[in-house]
């Protein structure tokens, strides 16, 4: 999350340096790019992070149901 208000910043200081048209709109645009770029990798990874988390519950035996014997030794 430091790197978005880091490219925030960057977003931010462009329009107000005083560096020439060409150079500010590549700028900007590099930057979009790369907030892209890190956002869809920051979601590919937490996805990732969630299905690795639901395999290791369903592996690991944690999660157990069993349903009433209760009723079952009556009859």
């Amino acid at each position: 999350m430091k790197k978005f208000l880091i490219l925030g910043l960057i977003v931010v200081a462009i329009p107000l340096l005083g560096i020439p048209l060409v150079w500010k709109t590549t700028s900007l645009i590099l930057t979009g790019l790369f907030i892209v770029f890190t956002s869809v990798t920051y979601n590919q990874e937490k996805k990732q992070d969630s299905r690795k988390k639901d395999d290791d519950e369903d592996l690991g035996g944690e999660k157990v149901f069993v349903e009433n014997e209760e009723n079952f030794e009556k009859e």
